[in-house]
């Protein structure tokens, strides 16, 4: 089922949600795929998890607006936008979604509220 909403946050305004969308990535060398609720923006590839539409509560969105006050960071192992992730408390992880009609990568950051968000939602803050 898709929803179109608005969110109250207005780094999120006008992001497509999906409940029950499709996220499939890999472990230990294994294919999965799992049903989650997500929402996303244009370019495609900005996501937010949708627990955290209407919420500035969710760990996912504060972790983006504590992202904004940060530095520029450079890290020596993976990509800065991964290391901006661990950074402000979240485990990072590429993925594909599946958006209706086809699967996109990206790479989402996981909070321990469930919560995730874009990685490059974090970088975009630079």
């Amino acid at each position: 089922m898709i929803i179109s909403l608005l969110l109250s946050n207005t780094a999120f305004a006008n992001f497509r949600c999906f409940q029950g969308g499709k996220i499939r990535s890999i472990k230990d060398r294994k294919s999965s795929t799992r049903k989650v609720s997500f929402c996303i923006g244009h370019p495609l590839f900005k996501m937010v998890s949708f627990n955290c539409i209407n919420s500035n509560k969710c760990q996912a969105v504060q972790g983006y607006q504590l992202s904004v006050n940060m530095p520029k960071t450079y890290s020596d192992i993976g990509s800065r936008d991964y290391h901006k992730c661990y950074l402000i408390g979240g485990r990072a992880e590429l993925i594909e979604y599946h958006n209706g009609s086809k699967w996109i990568e990206t790479g989402i950051c996981h909070f321990p509220d469930s919560s995730f968000i874009s990685v490059f939602n974090i970088i975009s803050t630079l």
